[in-house]
């Protein structure tokens, strides 16, 4: 499912021609197959060759054009193939190429043509290696040589990890409805010791640029799904024990597997402002005396 990230990394790849592009990839593959496993090779005089994945004895060459062109993809599909033949043959069995769109039926009987099990990766296949394979870290490291906004990143995040949460959440008819507090403070107060308050209300605080982005997401989905959401965070609230900070991490952690082994901060981030936004709409934890319906 194409989501905005998804969009504006095909976008952004798409802007991308010649040594930019040679230099994206390069990148790309190296945090995705490591420096192991792929070999970059210079912007100039490299023979054809603009990296090697060492493991497949393949070697590719990158095109970034503008626009798509039919004939000029075809000479340079000859040429590249020709650096190869003279080149690299006689070591490394495999030959493809990557490009900065997404391919045409053309493109892959073409490579084909040239050598029987040719490869040819357009930007679909980029945007999943970034979307799909990569971690949290490398991914934005991407996104960042890519110029893409922080706040794509972020949205993506907080659906990616929604999305989980409805995957295996309880279906019910009756609706839960959100609540908000009249005063924040006052529930931070009742649901954490004395010594844990201060700590609880800057990290609220660093979460609520989140809200919004949480609200709208979550508006987005249907209520019967809405609901389920709901049930699920509060079912795993009550299997959880011990105080509501204990309960938040236990969550948390819960939630977390999910991504990595623990030590990815930008999901846990992301987590936690989740956790805390149904906590501040009374979803979890105890209730103020105060609170209006939403």
């Amino acid at each position: 499912m194409d989501t905005p990230l998804k969009n504006i990394l095909r976008t952004q790849i798409g802007a991308l021609g010649g040594f930019p592009f040679e230099d994206f990839v390069r990148d790309l593959f190296l945090l995705r197959y490591g420096p192991e496993n792929f070999t970059p090779m210079r912007n100039v005089r490299d023979k054809g060759c603009d990296g090697l994945f060492n493991n497949e004895r393949r070697i590719i060459a990158c095109y970034g054009p503008r626009a798509y062109d039919k004939n000029d993809f075809e000479k340079k599909a000859d040429d590249d193939f020709s650096s190869y033949s003279t080149h690299w043959e006689s070591k490394y069995e495999k030959w493809g190429m990557v490009v900065n769109h997404m391919l045409s039926p053309d493109q892959p009987l073409k490579v084909e043509s040239l050598k029987e099990r040719s490869t040819i990766m357009g930007s679909e296949q980029l945007v999943h290696i970034i979307h799909d394979e990569l971690s949290s870290a490398k991914r934005r490291k991407i996104a960042r040589f890519l110029r893409v906004d922080e706040e794509y990143i972020s949205s993506d995040y907080f659906k990616q990890i929604i999305e989980d949460l409805l995957e295996n959440a309880e279906a019910g008819d009756q609706e839960i409805p959100y609540e908000r507090p009249t005063y924040i403070g006052e529930k931070i107060e009742i649901n954490f010791d004395a010594d844990d308050i201060d700590s609880a209300m800057n990290e609220y605080e660093l979460s609520i640029s989140g809200f919004g982005t949480v609200k709208n997401l979550i508006g987005s989905y249907e209520d019967s799904e809405i609901t389920r959401l709901k049930r699920r965070i509060i079912n795993d609230y009550q299997r959880c024990s011990g105080s509501l900070k204990d309960r938040l991490t236990q969550m948390t952690d819960l939630y977390l597997g999910k991504y990595s082994d623990g030590d990815d901060d930008e999901y846990r981030e992301h987590i936690r402002t989740i956790l805390l936004y149904h906590f501040e709409q009374c979803l979890i934890g105890k209730k103020t005396a105060g609170e209006t319906t939403e």
